[in-house]
């Protein structure tokens, strides 16, 4: 693979060290290699390791091993994903090639040669609409919805393996986690950069899986510490994410029940938006000073009046106190009544008025139980 004026062509590698430049071989006559992809090259000694080429130039090669071989016929990163690399490489001060090579499926074990293709590059010319998050109690049920109805491929991030499973299960996908064997990780990350895996689950370690666009990419529970683990890349899966819709235009959705300080700041600033599939209105909080409450009362009244009205109404109650009087907590459900009525009955004093029976008349004084 010669260059017109004498001089050869150079692969600049970078691996799995704590050093952040490249290594130079010598691309032998006849090897086709091209950014992106993985290769097998000398590395300290006779030992062979393998990297990922992230440059290709003409130059000397004058006292340049060559690579070995290629671990895959074609590259298993786009363009746009190495410049994503290289971003959270210096945001987190690592390494790139310890950054990349976390973020990739295992390597075959033997030699025999695959049917892969190239990875997608990102589209050009798309503009990218602002990230989306979804609080309400049926996000999980719509974004099951979208998915099918979707166009292009799409990425599912879960905070473990276990979420990444159940998903992967409720979507019909391909999983990229350690859940899965090396063999199925690798399978799913070709077939989602051939566009036969329509959509993919898996944890941090498919962030930067190649999708056909129009891509739709989704973080599970954005408010999940599981995002952001020791170990390369020190980069919340959040921050990622925003990143690569910001790079390539994907669609961004993240769902949360209570979602991160993080994230809130930005909806507060216009760059993300809360989406609401329906009412959604924050619950009412009552606070009660219970210090001057009567004995015979674990609750103050305006409290135990809130709860037999919500009761009634067929919504859900929780109350929850820093101390052991009244209630550690409350949640109307039957296996919560049973813990609080026992809680009860451990208090330093006697109460003449049942907290909660699980089928007893509203009207009563006690309330019935209630979904949430």
């Amino acid at each position: 693979m010669g260059a017109p004026d004498g001089h050869v062509v150079i692969a600049d590698v970078v691996f799995d060290l704590p050093l952040d430049h490249p290594f130079s071989y010598l691309v032998p006559e006849g090897l086709p290699l091209r950014p992106g992809q993985r290769v097998r090259a000398p590395l300290g000694g006779r030992s062979t390791r393998v990297g990922l080429v992230v440059a290709l130039r003409e130059g000397d090669a004058t006292g340049l091993r060559p690579i070995q071989s290629p671990v895959e016929p074609a590259p298993i990163l786009s363009a746009g994903n190495l410049t994503l690399g290289r971003w959270i490489a210096d945001e987190s001060l690592s390494s790139w090639g310890s950054t990349l090579l976390a973020l990739l499926p295992p390597p075959p074990r033997s030699k025999r040669a695959e049917a892969v293709a190239p990875a997608f590059e990102p589209a050009r010319g798309i503009t990218a609409n602002p990230p989306e998050l979804w609080m309400d109690a049926g996000r999980e049920e719509r974004l099951a919805a979208t998915l099918n109805d979707a166009a292009g491929g799409a990425l599912v991030i879960a905070p473990d393996t276990d979420s990444a499973g159940r998903w992967a299960r409720r979507l019909d996908a391909a999983r990229l986690d350690s859940g899965a064997g090396p063999a199925e990780r690798r399978a799913a990350w070709f077939a989602a950069a051939r566009g036969r895996a329509r959509v993919v689950v898996g944890t941090r370690g498919a962030l930067l899986v190649p999708l056909p666009p129009p891509a739709t990419l989704v973080l599970l529970d954005e408010h999940d510490p599981a995002h952001k683990p020791p170990g390369p890349p020190r980069l919340h899966s959040r921050d990622i994410l925003l990143r690569r819709a910001a790079l390539d235009g994907s669609r961004l959705v993240m769902l949360s029940g209570a979602p991160s300080a993080e994230i809130w700041r930005k909806t507060e600033a216009g760059t993300v938006t809360r989406v609401a599939g329906g009412p959604a209105a924050w619950p009412e909080v009552i606070p009660a000073d219970t210090r001057g409450i009567l004995r015979n009362h674990p609750l103050t009244l305006p409290l135990t009046r809130a709860i037999e009205t919500m009761s009634r109404a067929g919504r859900g109650v929780a109350n929850s106190s820093r101390n052991i009087r009244p209630l550690p907590f409350t949640i109307c459900r039957r296996r919560f009544w049973q813990n609080a009525n026992a809680r009860m009955n451990r208090l330093p004093f006697s109460t003449q008025r049942p907290v909660a029976k699980p089928g007893a008349n509203a009207s009563s004084g006690s309330f019935s139980e209630a979904p949430i």
